[in-house]
């Protein structure tokens, strides 16, 4: 270990240059972990905080949609909710639920029923018929903006009891609106009435993916009114539950009382509830680690090159330890130390450049684009640390040092000593040629000339 230590000093060029691929390659895996999980909450965020929830209530309709599209719960061109026409089976549906909810409050820490059509907005020069109207349920909005689900570029969302209208800045550009102007949401009521009502712009919220982008806010009596919904009615009810864990098992158990009282509700997790959400980060993960491998395996080949090539230059100081006692273990302890420390001395910086980096991001956010918001679930991701994946990434590296050395450090340990004193390495071929001539020639040589047994044996020197 001494000596290892000593080494790094003697040649500080080559240690610069190992510690420095050791530093990258760190660094990379670091910002990889952290950005992944960035990413993969930001695709889960909107989702559940937005969509389903932990657990989703939906009537049949909707819950009989395609699982596989991001917009199936933006029904642009449907409303998908109770049948106004069955307001008997309606009730019995609702009264299940709600006896539901209350005999397992303790397990729920939010509860959501959401008003979410399809409508129309208009100025009078323009109008957008891909709008969709979202009532905000009690205390959703200051849920929503401390989950970070939406961002306001300007303004608020709606406050309860207001005329007011909150739309992403893609759209009031479009529209060519602000803060304070007012425009005309047309919507179609229970009774199949089209009604256009003037609402005012609250607020503008920072775009996301472009399936969160078709959301207007409005308060949830307000949405009621617009749609002439009865104030117990809703189209789907998000429930948040204080264990995540326990959402496939809380809607199971939902859903078997509602299927069973003959009720036109359903229940789903926000596992099932959408495939798209749930397998996207697989695909993000894979992406990652993907790059990350292809990153790694250059640095290594480096680093092997490297190490190869500083192993050959002191093979005499080597094989002059060789020759005075130490072991094969020993020497290619040495070898292994030395990457070791090499690790351990470039791993710190690298944290600390990985955790400012996590830190600046994760207030700012990464820009991904409007293209790519589809895929991380809105143009911006924000980065974040997990302690336990520092010391994964530690051992990680270890790991790679100790197989960095394995090729160059045994191709080392097994020359003969006399060649690597005169700096004479051989490749494995050429040492199994010299040792099969060798060894013919002793053959070749005893066959020539028998040896006395009891001469081999006898002490005399």
């Amino acid at each position: 270990m001494k000596i290892a230590f000593r080494n790094l000093g003697k040649n500080i060029r080559r240690s610069a240059f190992l510690a420095g691929a050791i530093f990258l390659c760190t660094l990379i895996l670091l910002i990889t972990f952290f950005s992944f999980n960035g990413a993969q909450t930001q695709m889960l965020k909107s989702y559940t905080t937005i969509q389903a929830g932990h657990v989703l209530m939906l009537w049949d309709d909707l819950a009989s949609t395609d699982k596989t599209s991001p917009q199936r719960f933006i029904n642009v061109s449907k409303t998908l909710t109770y049948h106004t026409d069955e307001e008997e089976r309606n009730e019995k549906a609702l009264s299940t639920a709600r006896i539901w909810i209350d005999e397992h409050q303790q397990d729920i820490e939010h509860e959501f029923p959401i008003i979410r059509r399809n409508a129309t907005l208009k100025t009078d020069e323009k109008q957008d018929l891909s709008f969709i109207i979202y009532g905000l349920a009690h205390g959703q909005d200051k849920f929503l903006l401390d989950n970070a689900s939406i961002t306001m570029a300007e303004g608020e969302l709606p406050q309860a009891g207001t005329h007011e209208l909150a739309i992403c800045k893609s759209k009031a550009d479009s529209m060519g609106v602000s803060v304070g102007d007012t425009v005309d949401v047309v919507t179609k009521t229970d009774g199949n009435e089209t009604t256009t009502t003037s609402l005012s712009i609250s607020g503008i919220y920072s775009d996301g993916a472009f399936f969160d982008n078709f959301y207007g806010f409005v308060d949830g009596d307000m949405a009621h009114d617009l749609y002439a919904v009865p104030a117990d009615h809703f189209d789907s009810d998000l429930i948040f539950l204080t264990n995540q864990d326990k959402a496939q098992e809380t809607a199971d158990d939902l859903d078997a009382k509602l299927t069973q009282a003959g009720a036109e509700l359903r229940a789903e997790s926000y596992l099932e509830a959408n495939y798209y959400y749930n397998n996207a980060p697989k695909l993000v993960r894979i992406t990652f680690a993907v790059f990350s491998g292809f990153i790694l395996l250059l640095i290594a080949l480096g680093m092997q090159s490297s190490i190869k090539l500083s192993l050959h230059q002191r093979l005499g100081e080597l094989g002059a330890m060789r020759a005075i006692g130490f072991s094969k273990t020993k020497i290619y302890a040495m070898i292994f130390a030395e990457t070791f420390f090499l690790t351990i001395f470039a791993f710190i910086p690298a944290v600390i450049l990985a955790l400012l980096f996590a830190a600046v991001f994760s207030t700012n956010g990464i820009y991904v684009g409007v293209a790519a918001s589809t895929l991380f679930g809105g143009q911006y991701f924000f980065p974040f640390v997990r302690a336990g994946q520092v010391f994964v990434v530690l051992g990680m590296m270890i790991l790679f040092a100790l197989l960095a050395t394995i090729q160059p450090g045994l191709g080392v340990i097994n020359q003969i000593i006399v060649d690597m004193m005169h700096q004479n390495a051989k490749t494995a071929r050429q040492r199994r040629n010299a040792r099969r001539v060798v060894n013919a020639s002793f053959d070749a040589d005893a066959r020539a000339r028998p040896i006395d047994v009891h001469l081999m044996a006898s002490n005399d020197p």
